[in-house]
């Protein structure tokens, strides 16, 4: 669960901080990896689960934030260790008071309801009436604690969003994204060559959700931060769709509402009415 993620980093935060303490630049291969995986566990993990409890935790996620692009910057090449001391030092500064202790004295439904009432007071959607209900009801599965069925059937919602999006604003687009990753040869996606092709939407439900974020990045209609998000939603209903570790938590619940409710229910870009693309 989220409290014990939270005590295992702020350990290897202050591990970190003691082993680079000895040196004056930092070269050694192991530590600087270590710093890196800190500051990416951080941002792909700790941080959207955070922001899942509420508003509450905005101002003290967003100094952590900064402290951890700070370390994750020094982690690339060789720098001091005053540097590595100075972005774990503010980002520990009190972590406790700041993260454990209320995060464990918060009840479940305290953490979840905030965020699914938002979520639910958006959805009604009366151009969409079939979405809506079924938004609801996923919803619903939460607010009565069935929440591996309520993430796979958000996710199933924000799939089917996405792909309505890509109905509207041609397939022949996407295809034509597709075809342009699969003939890079530089950058993020030098090595995706699937090259995924759709004439209706059929057969674009017979994608695979991962290839369809990746076109959709390259169509720009999400980012690269984005589409890691999307990417850890995945793999909470991914973990939600089968009866095995690690289970789904009230903080996973909520992180995963408050992800796809802000990139992509509540996105323009995938606007139920007809809009151009970007």
């Amino acid at each position: 669960m989220l409290y014990d993620e939270l005590v295992d980093f702020e350990k290897r935060l202050r591990k970190l901080r003691l082993d680079v303490s000895g040196y004056d630049r930092v070269q050694k291969q192991a530590l600087m990896k270590e710093a890196e995986a800190l500051s990416i566990l951080w941002f792909t993990s700790l941080k959207p689960q955070i922001e899942g409890l509420g508003a509450a935790f905005e101002p003290q996620v967003a100094d952590v934030t900064v402290a951890m692009d700070r370390l994750h910057n020094v982690s690339s090449r060789n720098n001091r260790a005053t540097s590595y001391d100075a972005a774990i030092t503010a980002a520990l500064t009190k972590f406790k008071d700041r993260f454990l202790k209320p995060i464990q004295l918060a009840k479940p439904e305290e953490k979840t309801n905030v965020v699914l009432d938002k979520v639910l007071g958006r959805i009604n959607d009366p151009s969409d009436p079939e979405e809506s209900s079924y938004l609801k009801e996923a919803i619903a599965c939460a607010k009565i604690g069935y929440w591996r069925a309520s993430v796979v059937m958000g996710w199933c919602a924000a799939i089917d969003r996405l792909q309505q999006t890509i109905g509207r604003i041609g397939f022949d687009k996407f295809n034509e994204a597709s075809t342009r990753l699969k003939n890079k040869t530089t950058g993020k996606f030098k090595n995706w060559n699937k090259g995924v092709q759709a004439n209706n939407l059929s057969e674009l439900q017979a994608i695979f959700d991962k290839d369809l974020l990746t076109v959709l990045e390259e169509m720009n209609l999400i980012d690269s931060n984005e589409s890691d998000r999307l990417l850890v939603c995945f793999q909470y209903r991914n973990q939600s769709a089968h009866p095995s570790k690690p289970p789904i938590q009230d903080v996973h619940l909520a992180a995963f509402y408050t992800d796809i409710d802000a990139i992509i229910f509540s996105n323009p870009n995938f606007a139920t009415t007809v809009a151009s693309p970007p």
